[in-house]
């Protein structure tokens, strides 16, 4: 349980400490992924709505990672604080 934890951390670090041009960048990509594939499968419908949710999951994503690292850092400061009273 203790390694899926450990896991779980990485990956918010590893989404959280990209760059927003990065983040934009992935987003595009997958995108763009998802308009190639709809031209050799025919699914235009399916794939029309992942282009979108690209850009409306992928961004806010990394917001949050971001987000709970400030959280985790502030969490920690204010425990060093409270120790040292």
């Amino acid at each position: 349980m203790n390694n899926y934890y450990e896991q779980s951390e990485q990956t918010i670090r590893t989404f959280g400490n990209r760059s927003p041009l990065m983040v934009f960048s992935i987003a595009t990509f997958f995108a763009l992924f998802g308009a190639g594939a709809s031209l050799f499968t025919g699914l235009s419908l399916i794939w029309a709505a992942w282009i979108p949710l690209c850009f409306v999951v992928i961004p806010p994503l990394h917001f949050l990672c971001r987000e709970f690292l400030r959280l985790q850092e502030r969490v920690r400061v204010l425990e060093k604080k409270l120790e040292q009273r």
